[in-house]
């Protein structure tokens, strides 16, 4: 209800009232303005503030970030060879290059899920960056096993969404190469 019950019998008494108190919230206010804009809270809140984000998209090194010795490598070739990754033989140098970015040639992949499951198996194991489909995308080696065409990140999302859904035919040569990968 409102304070004019008095004004009757008092006239302007809940005009008073309200005066008084909207001078003392007022008072309150500047004491609250002043405690804020102190030397000593503005130092702390902007220690406490947080730094608007920027547009700049974090840099992604573009390399698979391993360091696999000589025996790894002879590992990994025979592995590939095993489960038939490509359409061809390739060679423990050809394994480096890949590994290293620089391999100059495309390689014809036999099915795409089975690279994938290959290099998911690899980054599962912190044995390569997890960003490895972004490091393909830039580096395109690979030639899809329908099209020919180099593989899309797209693609490689896909067979790695397919690879986890279901094994592909070769995942458990992989695995076997891969615990004795991890012995070395």
């Amino acid at each position: 209800t409102k304070n004019d019950s008095y004004d009757e019998a008092l006239p302007y008494f809940s005009k008073i009232v309200k005066f008084i108190v909207l001078s003392k919230y007022v008072l309150l206010l500047n004491k609250k303005a002043e405690y804020y804009q102190s030397p000593k809270i503005s130092e702390e809140v902007k220690k406490m503030s947080i730094e608007p984000m920027s547009n700049v998209k974090p840099q992604i090194k573009q390399t698979f970030e391993c360091h696999f010795d000589d025996r790894q490598i002879e590992i990994l070739t025979t592995c590939i060879n095993e489960a038939h990754i490509f359409t061809e033989f390739i060679t423990t140098e050809t394994v480096k290059r890949i590994f290293d970015c620089e391999l100059e040639k495309y390689l014809r992949v036999k099915n795409n899920r089975l690279l994938a499951y290959f290099f998911t198996s690899l980054d599962d194991r912190n044995l390569i960056t997890h960003y490895w489909q972004s490091v393909c995308k830039s580096h395109p080696f690979f030639l899809s096993s329908l099209k020919g065409k180099p593989l899309k990140q797209s693609d490689l999302s896909t067979a790695t969404n397919e690879s986890r859904e279901k094994l592909p035919k070769g995942s458990e040569i992989i695995d076997k190469y891969f615990k004795e990968l991890k012995k070395h």
